[in-house]
């Protein structure tokens, strides 16, 4: 993910491919992240994997 912007206790991370799935994290850096929140990455990280993996089968096909 790579845009970051920070509020004073969140930081939320937008990844270009998929921008209407903002991630948003609680607590300062450091911090423990609660179950939920460790499941909410990991769905992004699979999608962007399978966008990835779309991506490379599109283009071996051309």
């Amino acid at each position: 993910m790579t845009t970051v912007l920070h509020s004073c206790c969140h930081t939320f991370w937008i990844h270009p491919l998929i921008p209407d799935e903002p991630v948003t994290i609680a607590g300062k850096d450091g911090d423990d992240a609660p179950k939920y929140l460790e499941k909410q990455v990991n769905q992004v990280l699979d999608k962007l994997e399978q966008m990835q993996k779309l991506k490379e089968i599109n283009a071996e096909e051309e």
